[in-house]
């Protein structure tokens, strides 16, 4: 509590795109307790294109597009990963961005993991955020009975991902108590060929839920 103690300084070394760093700061007070804790930030290069506590992260080596991933408190991992080819259940046509593998260590009071996804663009219509899991196929986040709380929706612009990831819950791909981690995109359904009427007019309806 004195305001005259002098200030700690640091002077951040180079870095490419945003990279996190985690000091720990130990401090004594006059009785001699003694408490520490450790305070993470990120550091980016001066031309990164996003504002704030937002990490870039290429979709793909050398393509210059970028997911943009919120960071947030205990985030550990927010990497490129290319879709694979264990278990094609329920795979999207198309994977236009690759994934991305993001990976979250909760405090002690939390029990699910939330992540923001900032995309190049408006997302398409019929596209939904999908999840590549080895075990059980591809998972639509968005058909979640209840994506507020665990699951994927977008913003009304559809420009932005809200991801929930319950702590060894339905999309956890982590087993350790107190990490989350999900490998998932945006994933593109193609539309299925349409059958025409002899009688001319009447054509599909698609119904599309905005979040």
């Amino acid at each position: 509590d004195n305001e005259n103690a002098p200030l700690a300084k640091f002077t951040a070394p180079p870095v490419s795109r945003a990279q996190k760093f985690i000091f720990t700061l130990n401090v004594k007070d006059d009785q001699g307790a003694t408490d520490k804790k450790n305070l993470e930030f990120i550091i980016k290069e001066k031309n990164d294109s996003f504002e704030g506590d937002i990490l870039p992260v290429e979709t793909a080596n050398n393509s210059q597009t970028f997911l943009g991933v919120k960071y947030i408190q205990g985030l550990t991992k927010a990497v490129n990963k290319t879709p694979g080819n264990i278990n094609n259940t329920n795979r999207p046509s198309s994977i236009p961005y690759n994934l991305l593998e993001m990976e979250k260590n909760l405090d002690s009071g939390e029990t699910a993991a939330s992540f923001i996804v900032y995309l190049p663009e408006k997302a398409p219509a019929k596209s939904s955020w999908y999840q590549e899991n080895n075990a059980k196929g591809w998972q639509n986040l968005n058909a979640a009975a209840n994506p507020l709380s665990e699951g994927a929706y977008f913003s009304n612009a559809k420009d932005q991902v809200f991801i929930n990831i319950q702590d060894n819950g339905n999309y956890d791909l982590n087993p350790n108590e107190k990490i989350v981690k999900t490998v998932s995109g945006l994933g593109i359904t193609a539309s299925a060929p349409q059958e025409s009427s002899g009688g001319g007019g009447g054509g599909g309806c698609f119904l599309e839920s905005l979040f």
